[in-house]
């Protein structure tokens, strides 16, 4: 999480502040919902692991994937397997230790 941390951020005079730009988060948001990703479901051809979090980052609906999308993406994406982990966030299912996720990511690498 420091890593994470140290790379998203710069020391100004005073503190620290981020290193993206307030614009570049505006353009972001706006142009989320231009394009339609399950377009590209099918067409998605390698083993495919989805790795689901539970709990929103702010508040418990604001899911990154949520659980109707993640139902869509393992119907739609040929070789798909889909794992939700209980009480993990955007953020926490990459940086705090989880066991299960990392033994699921293990097996899945496995698999032929």
């Amino acid at each position: 999480m420091e890593t994470y941390f140290r790379y998203e951020v710069e020391e100004v005079q005073g503190g620290l502040r981020s290193r993206v730009h307030p614009k570049q988060i505006e353009e972001e948001v706006q142009n989320l919902g231009k394009v339609d990703s399950s377009q590209f479901y099918k067409k998605v051809t390698s083993p495919t692991l989805i790795l689901r979090a539970t709990k929103g980052s702010l508040s418990q609906d604001d899911l990154v994937l949520p659980e109707e999308v993640a139902e869509r993406m393992v119907l739609e994406i040929p070789k798909a397997k889909r794992v939700d982990l209980e009480g993990m966030n955007h953020y926490s299912i990459l940086f705090q230790p989880n066991k299960k996720r990392d033994q699921v990511i293990l097996e899945f690498l496995k698999e032929d």
